[in-house]
């Protein structure tokens, strides 16, 4: 079976981008981030350019849910900092929030810091702790992410491996009695691959 899709998406004003989908299976899904169409079989952007990144997912209780790509794109290999606001329900399980980044297939990443904030209700904005940081290949590398100190963590994604994407497991510290209204995930890194 060949599907065929044309699809359109408005930025702004100036910009239109137009892209012909061809997918020979049955089993096709695209998921749209930031108003571009990415394919989570083909881990490829449709629509548009790409940066550099790792992906972002959240854990809701049952399941981790796709946040979308953070953009840390960097051709000078500088550190840049990049925020998110978390779109899905995060759920804390046993006292800590659970965050996952997969690294693009086609880029690898160099990752910093990372932070999770909480907005309060009455206006207040604090970092929840980090509790773990466990690379899938790598092990402990909390030391490495808590810190803006370039010591940087490296992940590499599936056409830099001789298997799938690497990972990072995250867990923040849910505090008690937060009424958390919102949260920010925050990455200090950089990835210099243009996919």
């Amino acid at each position: 079976m060949r599907i065929k899709l044309l699809f359109e998406f408005t930025y702004n004003t100036k910009a239109q981008h137009h892209f012909v989908y061809n997918q020979p299976s049955s089993l096709w899904y695209v998921k749209f981030y930031s108003g571009r169409a990415f394919d989570i079989n083909t881990y490829q952007y449709y629509a548009g350019g790409g940066g550099g990144c790792p992906i972002l997912s959240v854990f809701d209780g049952e399941n981790y849910l796709d946040e979308g790509m953070l953009d840390i794109h960097n051709l000078e290999g500088e550190d840049v900092i990049y925020e998110h606001k978390i779109t899905n329900s995060l759920k804390a399980i046993h006292g800590v929030y659970r965050l996952r980044l997969t690294e693009h297939q086609k880029t690898i990443s160099s990752i910093d810091q990372v932070k999770l904030l909480a907005k309060l209700k009455n206006g207040d904005e604090i970092i929840l702790h980090l509790v773990s940081a466990v690379h899938c290949k790598d092990g402990n590398v909390k030391r490495e992410l808590k810190f803006s100190d370039d010591i940087n963590t490296v992940i590499l994604g599936t056409d830099h491996t001789n298997g799938p994407s690497e990972y990072i497991d995250l867990a923040f510290n849910s505090g008690s009695n937060l009424e958390i209204e919102e949260f920010i995930f925050i990455i200090e890194g950089n990835n210099v691959i243009v996919k």
